[in-house]
């Protein structure tokens, strides 16, 4: 399966300044995961 390349820096993006703070890098690695 593809990965959606497109999806994931969206992802990173909207993720990445939430509240001034950077998403743990085990999030976003474990919505990358549920993704694939």
């Amino acid at each position: 399966m593809k990965i959606k390349h497109e999806h994931i820096r969206m992802a990173m993006n909207a993720w990445a300044y939430p509240d001034g703070e950077k998403v743990p890098a085990a999030e976003i690695a474990r919505l990358i995961s549920n993704w694939g």
